[in-house]
C-alpha cells in the first residue's frame, strides 16, 4: 500500500464515530451572484450539478458566492480545549449538489489567514491560499445591530475587497425568493463541501461534510457599496461591473456548525 492509498483509506472512514470539529463562526458575510449556467459548468467536476433557479426573465441561472467568516477556534474533538487555531476564511464557491441531492457547494478558491490552518488545508485543497485580512465591522452583535463591514485581503491568488452597508429596506427579500426562510435555507444550508484535491487520482474529489443546526439564524439583509473580487474575473465568472451587482448580501453575527473529517470521493 503506497502513501496515497494509506491516506485515502484513513480519510474514507465513515462519518459515524469519526472525530468532529465544532466551529463557532462569527461575522459571516455572504455575497451571492446569479450567473449564466454555462459560465460555471466548465469549472466544476463531472457529477457536480450547479443549482438553478429562474431569474426575473424566467431564465435558469446558477448561483456563486463569496463568503467570509471568522472561526474562533478550530480543533478536532480529540484535541483539548484551547489548542485550536483562530482564523478567517474566505471562499469562492458554486452552489450545487451531486446526484445524492444533498445541497452543497464546490469551492473554486479558498483563503486562510492563519499559517497552520493554511498549511493543513493546502495539503488537502489544491486551490487553497494564505491571505492577510484586514476587517472592520461596525455594530453591536449583542443587540443584533449592523452598520457596516469592510474587508481587504492580500494573497497570491487574488484580491478580495468589499464594503457592505445597511440595506435601505432590510425586510425586502431579494428575488427569486419569496420568503426569508426559503432564501436562508437555500443560500446558507450547504451541507456538502467539495473541492479539488492537492494529490491523488484526478477523477476523485475532496468532500467535507458539515452539519448545521436545525434552526438557522435569521440573517441581516445588507447592501453592497463596492467590491473587488479578482478570482471571479480570473475564472471568467464575473466582470468588474458584475461583481458590484450581487443577487443578495447577507450578514450573520454568529453560527455554530459541526465539521467532519474531509475525505476523497468519486462523484462522477
Amino acid at each position: 500500500m503506497n502513501l496515497w492509498q494509506k491516506i485515502k483509506a484513513g480519510l474514507e472512514a465513515p462519518e459515524k464515530g469519526a472525530g468532529t470539529a465544532t466551529l463557532r463562526l462569527t461575522d459571516i458575510a455572504i455575497l451571492t451572484y446569479a450567473v449564466p449556467v454555462e459560465r460555471v459548468t466548465p469549472l466544476v467536476p463531472n457529477g457536480f450539478i450547479p443549482d438553478r433557479l429562474p431569474d426575473a426573465n424566467g431564465e435558469l441561472v446558477a448561483f456563486v458566492q463569496t463568503t467570509c467568516a471568522f472561526c474562533e477556534e478550530a480543533r478536532w474533538s480529540p484535541a483539548p480545549e484551547g489548542t485550536g487555531e483562530a482564523y478567517r476564511e474566505i471562499t469562492y464557491r458554486v452552489l450545487g449538489r451531486t446526484d445524492k441531492a444533498k445541497p452543497g457547494s464546490y469551492v473554486l478558491r479558498s483563503f486562510y489567514s492563519a499559517d497552520r490552518v493554511y498549511l493543513a488545508q493546502r495539503a488537502l485543497q489544491k486551490e487553497a491560499d494564505f491571505a492577510r485580512a484586514t476587517v472592520h465591522i461596525s455594530g453591536d452583535p449583542v443587540r443584533g445591530t449592523f452598520n457596516g463591514y469592510q474587508l481587504r485581503t492580500v494573497a497570491d491568488r487574488g484580491t478580495t475587497e468589499w464594503e457592505i452597508a445597511t440595506a435601505e429596506n432590510p425586510d425586502a427579500v431579494p428575488a427569486p425568493f419569496g420568503k426569508s426562510d426559503d432564501m436562508t435555507r437555500f443560500l446558507l444550508r450547504r451541507e456538502a463541501t467539495y473541492f479539488a484535491l492537492s494529490a491523488g487520482p484526478k477523477d476523485w474529489t475532496g468532500y467535507a461534510p458539515v452539519a448545521f443546526p436545525d434552526e438557522l439564524p435569521v440573517p441581516i439583509i445588507a447592501r453592497l457599496v463596492s467590491a473587488r473580487l479578482t478570482p471571479w474575473r480570473e475564472l471568467g465568472v464575473l466582470s468588474v461591473e458584475a461583481a458590484n451587482e450581487p443577487q443578495s448580501v447577507l450578514y450573520i453575527p454568529t453560527l455554530t456548525v459541526t465539521a467532519y473529517p474531509p475525505r476523497p470521493v468519486k462523484i462522477a
